[in-house]
Order: C-alpha cells, then sequence, then structure tokens
C-alpha cells in the first residue's frame, strides 16, 4: 500500500534532516518541503483509508505514488552517497561541500512528480471521496492517471 511507502520515506527525510545535516547542506530547505508534501500524501491516504468504493482511479494513483516513492528514494540514496564519498576523500572541508545535486535532484522531483500525484489526490479523487463515488474514471475533470 502506498501509505506505508509514504510513511517509510517520510522517516528517511527526518533521518536525514536530523543525523546529515553536515551531507544535504543547502538541500534543507528542498527536503523539508518535500517532507511537506509527504505529510500532505500521508494526511490524504490515511482519510482515504476508511472510505468504500474507491475504484480504479484511486488504485492506480496509489500505484503511481509508490514509482514516485521509489524513485525519490533511489535520488536521495545516489545523491547522499555521493556526498559520503566527497566528504571522506576531504573530511576537514566536509561542511564546505555542496550538496547543490541533492537539492536540485528533489526540487526537480517535487515539481514533476510529487506536485502531480498531490494534485490527483486532492483534485478527482477528492471528488471521488467525499462524493462516494466509485471514482472508476477521471472523465468529468480531465485528471488523467497515467501508468
Amino acid at each position: 500500500m502506498a501509505s506505508e511507502g509514504v510513511s517509510f520515506l517520510l522517516e528517511k527525510v527526518n533521518g536525514l534532516l536530523k543525523h546529515y545535516i553536515d551531507l544535504i547542506g543547502n538541500a534543507e530547505d528542498e527536503l523539508l518541503g518535500l517532507k511537506s508534501d509527504l505529510d500532505t500524501l500521508k494526511s490524504f491516504l490515511a482519510d482515504a483509508a476508511g472510505k468504500p468504493n474507491k475504484g480504479e482511479v484511486f488504485r492506480r494513483a496509489e500505484r503511481k505514488m509508490r514509482e514516485v516513492i521509489y524513485q525519490v528514494e533511489d535520488t536521495l540514496d545516489t545523491c547522499l552517497t555521493a556526498s559520503a564519498a566527497k566528504a571522506k576523500k576531504n573530511p576537514i572541508r566536509r561542511l564546505a561541500l555542496p550538496s547543490y545535486s541533492l537539492a536540485k535532484e528533489v526540487k526537480s522531483l517535487r515539481e514533476s512528480k510529487v506536485k502531480e500525484i498531490i494534485q490527483i489526490a486532492y483534485g478527482e479523487l477528492g471528488k471521488m471521496l467525499i462524493g462516494g463515488g466509485s471514482g472508476s474514471t477521471g472523465e468529468d475533470s480531465g485528471t488523467t492517471v497515467t501508468e
């Protein structure tokens, strides 16, 4: 289920912000933004958990959420591994090492993927859950969920 993936990624981001501040440098603002986005998704999924008849739109959106979560996790791991390797080579300059790549990658993922998921969740799916409909199509609003 997507909610476990969101929770796991939230824990990872919180851990980065708490324990690896020396490696994330100027990416802190983007990670805080990602944390906020993930909190929004987690809240939506918690609200949706008790609703009956979620329909195919919801299931496709959950699959897309999982894909995005994996992509964000892989990006964080890749950037942090690169930052740690640079820090190991030059421990004296560890705090001065740029983390531009991490900030840039997180910002890109938030803008291109995570915000899209939030829009889907609170757009078509929000209407479906509030209205109690089945949500089997996204034709009314023009929102499309692609796999």
